[in-house]
């Protein structure tokens, strides 16, 4: 890991920090958290990056020139994938998905169909070439797949539907003429390390009159101040922060908006964005977006946020839960 000096989005040393956090070893039996998400992750951290450490320090940056917020120190590329091959060998994201598997991903997919299908204009005479970057099972390209070329990278290789194909586990796996007329990142860019730089090099299979569609966690208002492990989100974005990281991308930016929408187990708010290369066009101007200042004190997501049963623990969903139903059958008149 390595403190960083500088914004990894704008490149900036006009940031402060937010908050500190310190996080403890979770012991010594990984076997004891493959169901759990927050402590095997926890555990590959002090037993598999930092050498048997018994806590770390963290730091919530802010900075000041693009609103993005970050996790400092940062983590290298080889610590990373140390993260995910220990993941995959011991099928952790596997046993968390057979406790808790994801539900109503068609409702999800249907949603970025039809939005899709608003921005891009298809021709008769070829199938477009579609890639989600991080795709895993490859269930959100279901509604395309007919009428696209679909393809999934994703660092562990699922199952896929028919009519998708998998092409690697990172982008070094793709040819170099490869090309796509339309890529996805959907809930990726909040776990990577360099933002600007991968975002710059995924950009470079997308065709010039193509489209990118990108959806991250409205992490500038909840997230950041109730961390609880620092192997997973480590990018915190508003639309202030996404929109200029296009911007510096050299995307131009059609469509932007926060959205309290379907994930894989529930609603929560997220930032929906679509860039493309194209020079000419009707393009969504910075002035016209709130500030991450504003989102992360925008008392209506906090509120939302409070009373989403997600974000709460078992014992306090429970009665969540008992009380709505209570008042389901409470007769006003």
């Amino acid at each position: 890991m390595r403190f960083s000096k500088y914004c990894p989005v704008c490149n900036s040393q006009n940031y402060e920090t937010l908050i500190n956090y310190k996080f403890r070893n979770p012991g010594n039996d990984f076997k004891n958290y493959l169901d759990d998400s927050i402590n095997s992750r926890l555990w590959i951290l002090f037993n598999k990056i930092l050498s048997n450490n018994n806590s770390a320090n963290f730091y919530i940056t802010l900075c000041n020139s693009c609103g993005f917020i970050f996790l400092n120190p940062r983590f290298s590329e080889g610590e990373f994938k140390i993260k995910y091959s220990f993941l995959t060998e011991m099928k952790s994201v596997e046993n968390i998905l057979q406790k808790n598997p994801m539900y109503n991903l068609d409702i999800r997919a249907q949603r970025i169909y039809k939005l899709i299908n608003k921005f891009y204009s298809q021709n008769s005479n070829f199938k477009p070439r579609i890639l989600d970057y991080g795709g895993a099972g490859g269930h959100l390209l279901i509604p395309f797949k007919n009428k696209y070329k679909c393809y999934v990278v994703d660092y562990s290789k699922w199952k896929l539907p028919n009519g998708i194909e998998y092409l690697g586990k990172d982008l070094d796996h793709l040819e170099k003429e490869d090309s796509f007329d339309i890529i996805f990142l959907l809930h990726t860019l909040e776990h990577i390390i360099n933002p600007k730089e991968f975002l710059d090099y995924l950009c470079k299979y997308l065709k010039n009159d193509g489209l990118i569609y990108v959806e991250v966690p409205l992490g500038c208002v909840r997230e950041w101040r109730f961390l609880m492990e620092p192997l997973t989100h480590i990018n915190f974005f508003s639309e202030e922060s996404l929109f200029k990281l296009f911007t510096l991308c050299n995307l131009n930016v059609i469509h932007i908006d926060t959205s309290y929408q379907w994930v894989t187990h529930g609603k929560n708010w997220n930032i929906n964005i679509i860039g493309t290369k194209c020079k000419e066009g009707n393009f969504i101007n910075l002035n016209s977006i709130p500030a991450t200042k504003a989102q992360m004190v925008n008392y209506y997501y906090i509120f939302q946020d409070l009373i989403n049963i997600r974000n709460y623990s078992t014992k306090i969903k429970n009665i969540i839960k008992y009380l709505r139903d209570k008042l389901k059958n409470f007769n006003l008149n």
